[in-house]
């Protein structure tokens, strides 16, 4: 995962653009949202959640634990993104499946 200002998160193969994503005024808040995506699928997306309980999970670790809950602590220059931006690079991430 890397970010590319705040225009797009190369994610993998795959690149999200996420340059109309208003909020994301801050490189350090793209490469955050890739490392929150990152945790998503290494940890936490189980199949048996909702993409909005994924957030709730996300967003209660980040607050008890801070950004350490998704940012490995050698990483520095991040910085916390809302779950709306996390949910819209989601939703923009073409390789992504979901199952119902």
């Amino acid at each position: 995962m890397r970010a590319a200002g705040t225009h797009a998160i190369a994610f993998g193969d795959d690149a999200i653009d996420v340059a109309l994503l208003a909020q994301l005024v801050d490189p350090a808040q793209c490469r955050f949202v890739g490392d929150a995506l990152a945790r998503l699928a290494a940890e936490l997306a189980d199949g048996r959640q909702s993409v909005a309980d994924l957030l709730d999970t996300l967003d209660a670790r980040l607050d008890a634990e801070g950004l350490a809950a998704v940012v490995a602590p050698t990483f520095g220059d991040r910085a916390r993104a809302r779950r709306f931006e996390i949910a819209a690079a989601l939703n923009r991430l073409r390789a992504l499946r979901l199952r119902v």
